[in-house]
């Protein structure tokens, strides 16, 4: 386990403004990938032309290309046609550091038998909008001002695709959850052993406005719905809204259950707020905007997961159904 070589993998759609300083930390790591194999989906935004242009100077660099598939699709296809035994995963939009791959691969060598190295994920943190949003993407579930488990910052034997399989696919890409559904299958896998390294960072730029992470939400939500995830995230944003509403109805009659209202969606956005406390200033009047922001993110959410139902249930349950009668 001396001289591991590794293959890193990168599904890529439309991607020209961030592609160059992806490939730009990779050809920088320590420890140099022996091969990186980017899998593109189609993009008609100029991507393919500039990785070509980088080719020049990162000669280790493979293109495929599989049009209108998912992200699932891509990796799937990359992994088949890498030719390493240990594979890293990262993704469009995102820079890792320069220490990214040698500390997956130093804790891979410290742990014999491991199978799989899951690295964090960072937001970077530009305005005010990526503080809350990150307070939000975060939430109660992660610590540290870091994302992980990820597919975007792992180390993985190939082994473990004959385990527990490839990336669940959709072939008009339209669903993006495919991530969480290998990550769960992952997890719960007893067989295989994991382990973290907090130290393996990569940087992710977050939605840059409300209208793209609304987009982002109603194609995560459309394609969490499909692939089970109903319980888990769905139905507590329902909730949500039915107390909402039912607040706002008797608000009509009584001006007090518009205070709980407030109440109750100030409670909402403080259990977020208070496990972060992401700031792009600090001050006291730049902590009161961060929480309006906060508040705006998670009303936008809601939002785009109630839309994602409805696209769900009027397009592709329909279309279902359709096609199996």
């Amino acid at each position: 386990m001396n001289n591991i070589k590794i293959t890193v993998i990168v599904p890529v759609l439309n991607e020209v403004k961030t592609i160059n300083s992806l490939l730009q930390s990779l050809n920088d790591q320590i420890y140099q990938p022996d091969e990186i194999i980017i899998c593109d989906g189609g993009s008609t935004d100029g991507t393919i032309d500039l990785i070509n242009k980088i080719k020049k100077k990162i000669s280790n660099i493979l293109i495929t290309e599989q049009k209108s598939k998912c992200r699932g699709s891509g990796r799937n296809i990359a992994i088949s046609n890498s030719i390493n035994q240990y594979i890293a995963m990262i993704d469009a939009g995102t820079v890792a550091d320069i220490h990214w791959l040698y500390n997956l691969v130093e804790k891979l060598k410290k742990n014999k038998g491991t199978d799989v190295v899951f690295g964090v994920i960072k937001p970077i943190i530009e305005n005010s909008f990526d503080a809350a949003t990150a307070n939000v993407i975060l939430g109660k579930y992660y610590k540290e001002n870091i994302l992980s488990p990820s597919v975007s910052s792992i180390l993985i034997n190939k082994n473990v695709f004959k385990e527990i399989g490839l990336f669940p696919t959709n072939q008009k890409g339209k669903y993006v959850v495919e991530d969480l559904v290998f990550l769960n299958n992952l997890n719960n896998n007893k067989k295989l052993i994991k382990i973290n390294c907090k130290k393996a960072v990569v940087n992710w730029h977050l939605s840059k406005n409300y209208k793209s992470l609304i987009l982002r939400f109603i194609s995560n939500s459309r394609g969490g719905i499909a692939y089970g995830f109903f319980k888990k995230w769905h139905l507590k944003t329902i909730q949500n809204i039915s107390i909402y509403l039912i607040l706002i109805s008797l608000g009509f009659f009584n001006i007090i259950f518009l205070f709980f209202l407030f109440l109750y969606h100030f409670l909402r956005v403080y259990s977020y707020y208070k496990h972060h406390s992401i700031e792009y200033k600090k001050g006291l009047i730049m902590k009161f905007k961060s929480f309006i922001k906060v508040s705006n993110v998670i009303l936008s959410i809601d939002l785009a997961t109630v839309i994602g139902i409805i696209s769900w249930l009027i397009i592709d349950k329909l279309k279902l159904i359709n096609n199996e009668n």
